[in-house]
Order: structure tokens, then C-alpha cells, then sequence
């Protein structure tokens, strides 16, 4: 009777370590799997930690090219026109007007120099005075004072009136009198960078002493000379109240690429200290 409660007795010490040993096996591989699925979680992460970095540096130096595109270049806008003095003054930028009123009357050996540009009549060379004033009660008058530009009166067959700007400008504007009253003709504007432009033409034929606006915007391309061309015949043409726009120093957009260069550096520096 001892020998077999003896043996029951190993036979129940036998399974409680066969059971122990397998719950330290169990145990041991799941610690296992656990930190293996932690190893990945951990791989994981840091690849989407890349991921995440490279997606910032991307985004921030798209956004550091874009603003120094629009610096460097706003958008090149069509050229628009204007017939109308006012809508041309409210249109854009501040503007710099020339009314010639400083000028020695005479001057028929251009060119002749104002603070902003140089003014010289380029075909024919003519013997007419290039400044006039109203004293000689001719069609051609002043629309600011008693001074203005002239061509073509009376003994010229139109000519080309050119303007040669100190620095670029991207708008000009002025007002024209008394064209197209006597012979067939165009009135033209060209700039030196291409661009050309009919003001107006004859037939139809105009009354004496009229009035005539025209005005261009090149948006960010600039230009520095202007011509203005008369094919009318015996027709004296006056010029008035030049109004022009200078484009901002190359040292300003240099100012602004910094800028825009700073900001883009440092909002790779935040997301570096937020992570």
C-alpha cells in the first residue's frame, strides 16, 4: 500500500513539472513573439519617421522655389491698354508724370534731356521747334500748363518722337493733340522690347485741337524706350503729360528672395525641434 501511494505520489510530481515546463515554454515564446512584433512596430515607426521627414523637406523646398519664382518672376500679364487718362492712373502703381514745363522752348536739335528721360525726334530731323507753348495758337496745345512736345507741323511729313527712359519702366502713358486733322495716316507706339501699337488713324478725319489718351501696362516685363510714329502728312501732332512707372531696383527682389529663402529654412528647423 506505501509502495503504490509512493508511486502515485511521482506520477503527480511528474505532471506538475511537465506542466510547469510547458508554461515556461509558452511563456518564453510568447516574450519571443512579442518582442519580435516590438522590433517591427519599432521598424515600422522609424520608416514612417523618414517618410514623414522627407515629406517636410520636400514640402519646405517646394515652398522656398515657389516664392523665389514669384520673386523672380510675378507672372508675365498681357499688355493691356488704355484710352482713358483716369482708368490708367487708378490702374497700378504710382506714377511719375512729365508735363515739360522746365524745358527751353525751341529746341529743334534734340535730343533733350528731363530728370526721367531723354527726348529726341528721330525721322525726320525736322527745323520745327520740339518744344512748344501755346502762345503760337496753333491746333496742337498743352493739357497741363502752357508747354508741349511737337512733330510734324507744318513743314514736316510726320515723324517719330522717341523716349529713352533712365531706367526701365513698365507703364507709360500720354496725352496726344490734334492728330489726324488734315492727311490720311496712323498715329503708332512702339517699345523696344517688341511690342507695337495703333493708337489711332485718319480716315476718319478728326476736329482741330482734339484730344487723345493712350496708355500700356507691360505688367513684370519692363521696357526703356518708347517711339511714337506719325504718317500723316502737314499734320502737327502735340504731346503732353508723359506719365510713366519705374520697376523696382534688381536689390529689392534680392531683399525678397532672402526673405523668402529665411522663412523657408526656418520652417525645416521647426519641424526638425517638433520631432
Amino acid at each position: 500500500m506505501s509502495a503504490l501511494y509512493n508511486r502515485f505520489c511521482h506520477v503527480l510530481h511528474s505532471r506538475d513539472r511537465s506542466v510547469a515546463t510547458n508554461a515556461a515554454v509558452g511563456a518564453s515564446t510568447f516574450r519571443h513573439s512579442i518582442g519580435g512584433l516590438e522590433q517591427k512596430v519599432a521598424r515600422l515607426v522609424r520608416k514612417l519617421s523618414c517618410s514623414i521627414r522627407s515629406i517636410r523637406s520636400r514640402v519646405c523646398t517646394f515652398l522656398v522655389f515657389t516664392s523665389v519664382m514669384i520673386v523672380v518672376d510675378p507672372g508675365r500679364a498681357a499688355v493691356i491698354t488704355y484710352t482713358n487718362e483716369s482708368e490708367f492712373a487708378s490702374a497700378g502703381s504710382t506714377l511719375t508724370m512729365e508735363s515739360f514745363e522746365t524745358l527751353p522752348v525751341g529746341d529743334p536739335s534734340p535730343p533733350v534731356n528731363t530728370s526721367h528721360f531723354t527726348i529726341t525726334r528721330v525721322v525726320p530731323s525736322g527745323s520745327d521747334p520740339l518744344v512748344r507753348n501755346d502762345s503760337l495758337n496753333e491746333g496742337p496745345h498743352a493739357t497741363d500748363g502752357i508747354q508741349y512736345l511737337a512733330i510734324g507741323h507744318p513743314t514736316e511729313m510726320g515723324g517719330t518722337l522717341a523716349f529713352d527712359f533712365f531706367t526701365p519702366v513698365n507703364r507709360f502713358g500720354i496725352n496726344i493733340v490734334d492728330f489726324g486733322d488734315q492727311q490720311a495716316g496712323s498715329l503708332q507706339l512702339a517699345t523696344n522690347t517688341g511690342e507695337l501699337f495703333t493708337i489711332a488713324t485718319n480716315p476718319p478725319q478728326r476736329a482741330d485741337g482734339n484730344e487723345l489718351f493712350f496708355g500700356i501696362s507691360t505688367g513684370s516685363e519692363s521696357f526703356s524706350r518708347i517711339e511714337l510714329t506719325s504718317t500723316t502728312t502737314n499734320d502737327g501732332i502735340g504731346f503732353d503729360e508723359a506719365y510713366f512707372a519705374s520697376v523696382p531696383e534688381p536689390s529689392s527682389f534680392l531683399i525678397l528672395l532672402t526673405i523668402a529663402g529665411s522663412g523657408g529654412l526656418r520652417l525645416r528647423r521647426y519641424y526638425r525641434v517638433s520631432r
